[in-house]
């Protein structure tokens, strides 16, 4: 668990439709409140998103074209707007060295 329980809205953004399915299904299944869960496919419809909605928790995919989640939560983390947003960063690839201190300089809280 991730701090407090989570109730309410979940962003999912990423660029791979197999993982979108399995976090829609494992963040919708909650117990005893399944989630109110959103994606996107691309890290400026998140940042647009985010702007627009007030989610309980943003759940970011690491790699994408383009602007990578790093550079996404550094640009949330630098806007008042969803600075206080809880946000975690994933990626189904090995963890690389130095991820943890650039995972929290980016605004994140966690790293999966």
């Amino acid at each position: 668990m991730i701090g407090a329980p989570l109730a309410g809205r979940v962003l999912i953004i990423d660029d791979e439709p197999a993982e979108i399915e399995f976090l829609q299904k494992a963040f919708g299944s909650m117990k005893p409140t399944p989630a109110l869960v959103s994606f996107v496919q691309t890290t400026q419809e998140g940042f647009d998103l985010a702007l627009k909605h007030k989610y309980d928790l943003i759940v970011c995919d690491l790699k994408f074209k383009g602007e990578d989640g790093f550079e996404l939560g550094a640009r949330m983390l630098a806007d008042p707007r969803i600075r206080s947003r809880r946000m975690v960063i994933y990626t189904n690839k090995p963890i690389a060295e130095g991820v943890t201190a650039r995972t929290e300089a980016s605004g994140f809280i966690g790293y999966y």
